[in-house]
């Protein structure tokens, strides 16, 4: 049983990266004897970060952080982490979330435009 929730942290380890990869400056990982996840992160702002993933799932800050992330301070994803202790992050976040409900938001309004055929087109009497 133990076996399974190590190769689950590390898959879990593995995605996170992949979610957080655009919006740090640099990251790694090692998984620890205890099976147990440690990250090497640097954020945009060029502040190091060791994060540790539980095999419960927990990600908590180990050593680095800031105001809005002490160490010790444990979090339910590694995303949510680096919202709390990177503006880098966070802003790039907010910029790529504005850009896709933008897009969205213009997708939905040319589908509702009518067009000719609905305007002027053959109508049953």
């Amino acid at each position: 049983m133990a076996d399974e929730a190590h190769v689950h942290a590390l898959l879990e380890a593995t995605d996170s990266i992949e979610d957080v990869r655009s919006r740090v400056n640099s990251i790694s990982m090692r998984q620890l004897p205890s099976g147990a996840v440690e990250f090497q992160i640097t954020t945009l702002e060029l502040l190091p970060l060791t994060v540790e993933l539980s095999v419960e799932g927990y990600f908590t800050i180990v050593s680095g952080g800031s105001p809005g992330g002490a160490s010790g301070e444990t979090f339910d994803s590694l995303h949510g982490l680096l919202l709390n202790v990177s503006t880098g992050y966070a802003q790039g976040f907010l910029g790529s979330l504005a850009s896709a409900l933008s897009r969205v938001a213009e997708q939905r309004s040319s589908e509702d435009e009518p067009t000719s055929d609905a305007v002027g087109g053959d109508c049953p009497q």
